[in-house]
């Protein structure tokens, strides 16, 4: 029998039947293709887009980053061949002037040279640049920075090399942790009394450091507290002009508001305030319950100010200042001269990129602002804080006693990120200012008014704080006693801390308060770790401005 094959049309119906089949399967299968190739470009686009983004973020905060941020013909969720905008911004990692992303052959190119941790010169370069608000299609965006209502402007200013942080305890509290902060988010809350803090780092850190990441100690130079700018109503005007009668019951909450703006003399109506005397024994219209802008932020003009979270640490040769940091559990730097604290001080702010921060020895008014801020609802409250009570042959920073008045001890009894430790905290918590009753003696930038020549032992002529040096100072009147606390300026927590006993006993928590006369014109702040129940925020006493083994500082900057 005669083997059967297929006929022509048989195979022609097969071919036409593939045929088919392919007309139906080759473009799905091509349209699956060009979906997983453009769905991976569109996932390197967004890679790429949002560390660019963060970048810019980074670089608005520190203060490098340029005017605009601009994107164009983005649309990061659809299927698309070219995907463009354009970010202007000095990054760490490079200057970029603007980025294009473009599929070519299944192939990424972006224009520009590095973002974060993606490298942009692997691919194409071309040199473009920022068309400002952008027209057309184009849209202006800046990303959202975190402020708080409540602080109504006075947001903390991060510039120069001035890193944001949050400070936590680490688990089972033998330790503590700081982390970059996301400043779009939220990482301080004055409403909360948990205060913005930021860091400086070493000159040659370990790493870099993006938001979000743990920063090694040994990477830290200095900690700081930002103080927003506010007005407080005042309690009692401080016109003393001799010891009277301790009035322990007389230590109200100070009532603060925060803004940016100056109070002026309304002296009628519901809310009644006063300009500002900001001089010894001024009053102007001030009286008590009218809101007067705290002095301590109109020398500078400026909405705040970053005080170290601890007494001033770092070396000295001879009386000399080697360095300066503002470190935890070490030994603050004491036994210099005023004039040595003031002149190093002023050059804390090293190259030209860091002296935007204004840095300075710390003035009588703002020890004052900081401690209204401490007794207030923002604060710690109406208590006082623990004394950092050690001395084992050299204070250290950031020890806290077991009590308010407990005797001096060579042992650290509790550490500062410890649960009891925030005892020693202005705020009651780790995010708040330390050491500001016991350690060292504190030398402040106030003294009595001297006619000529070197003002006390300080070493510091009175013409060097006079001209462009004179807002570095409080200058108080020249005919002060010990007992003269009338001759108090107004928010700098000496006189309006009456009445004051003829022991010099004040009466907020017992705090010594002396004030300057001519044999010791400067102020010192704070008390010593061996004061005991005389130490505190709010004791005063005088010195002659010399090297004194029991007296440091502390640093303050004004960016």
């Amino acid at each position: 029998m005669r083997k059967k094959g297929f006929t022509l049309i048989e195979l022609l119906a097969v071919i036409i039947i593939l045929a088919i089949l392919m007309i139906i399967a080759v473009p799905n299968i091509l349209s699956t293709l060009a979906t997983a190739r453009s769905s991976a470009f569109i996932n390197q686009a967004q890679s790429i887009y949002k560390s660019a983004e963060q970048q810019y973020v980074i670089d608005t905060m520190s203060g490098t980053a340029s005017t605009c941020y601009d994107k164009s013909n983005l649309n990061l969720g659809s299927v698309s061949s070219t995907i463009s905008f354009t970010v202007q911004m000095n990054s760490s990692a490079g200057t970029v002037s603007s980025l294009t992303i473009t599929d070519i052959g299944q192939q990424l190119t972006a224009s520009g040279t590095t973002i974060n941790n993606i490298t942009l010169g692997t691919y194409n370069s071309s040199a473009l640049s920022c068309s400002g608000s952008g027209s057309g299609s184009e849209s202006s965006q800046t990303p959202t920075t975190y402020t708080e209502a409540l602080l109504n402007g006075a947001d903390p200013v991060l510039a120069g090399d001035l890193v944001p942080v949050v400070i936590t305890q680490a688990t089972g509290g033998n330790d503590f942790i700081v982390t970059k902060a996301d400043t779009t988010e939220e990482w301080y809350k004055y409403g909360d009394s948990e205060w913005a803090n930021a860091v400086r780092l070493v000159a040659s850190p370990s790493g870099s450091y993006s938001a979000g990441d743990e920063i090694a100690h040994s990477d830290i130079s200095a900690y700081f507290v930002w103080i927003p700018k506010y007005k407080y109503k005042i309690f009692n005007m401080g016109n003393y002009s001799s010891a009277g009668t301790i009035e322990t019951s007389a230590r109200p909450s100070i009532q603060i508001e925060f803004g940016t703006t100056n109070t002026t003399d309304v002296l009628t109506g519901d809310t009644q305030s006063c300009a500002t005397p900001g001089t010894t024994g001024g009053s102007g219209n001030c009286a008590v319950d009218r809101w007067m802008t705290h002095p301590a932020f109109l020398a500078f003009n400026k909405t705040g100010m970053w005080v170290g979270k601890f007494e001033t640490t770092g070396t000295t040769s001879s009386n000399t200042i080697s360095t300066m940091t503002v470190l935890p559990g070490v030994t603050p730097i004491n036994n210099v001269t005023v004039n040595e604290i003031f002149t190093k001080a002023l050059a804390y702010d090293g190259d030209s990129t860091n002296a935007v921060l204004d840095s300075h020895m710390m003035k009588n008014t703002e020890w004052g602002a900081v401690s209204y801020l401490a007794h207030s609802t923002y604060g710690m409250g109406v208590k006082n804080i623990y004394i950092n009570n050690y001395n084992n042959s050299g204070r250290r920073t950031g020890c806290v006693g077991a009590g308010t008045d407990t005797t001096e001890s060579t042992t650290c009894a509790n550490e500062w990120y410890s649960t009891t430790g925030y005892n020693g905290s202005i705020t009651g918590n780790i995010t708040g200012i330390y050491d500001m009753s016991g350690g060292v003696w504190e030398y402040v930038a106030g003294f009595r008014n001297v006619e000529s020549g070197n003002i006390g032992s300080s070493g510091l002529a009175v013409t060097s704080t006079t001209g462009d040096n004179a807002k570095y100072f409080d200058v108080y009147d020249s005919t002060s006693t010990s007992t003269a606390y009338n001759k108090r300026i107004l928010g700098d927590a000496t006189g309006e801390m009456g009445p004051i006993n003829s022991s010099h006993i004040s009466s907020w928590y017992g705090d010594y308060a002396y004030f300057v006369r001519s044999s010791y014109p400067w102020f010192l702040r704070g008390g010593r770790s061996d004061s005991g129940s005389n130490a505190g925020l709010f004791y005063f006493d005088y010195d002659m401005g010399g090297a004194n083994a029991g007296s440091g500082f502390r640093l303050v900057l004004a960016p």
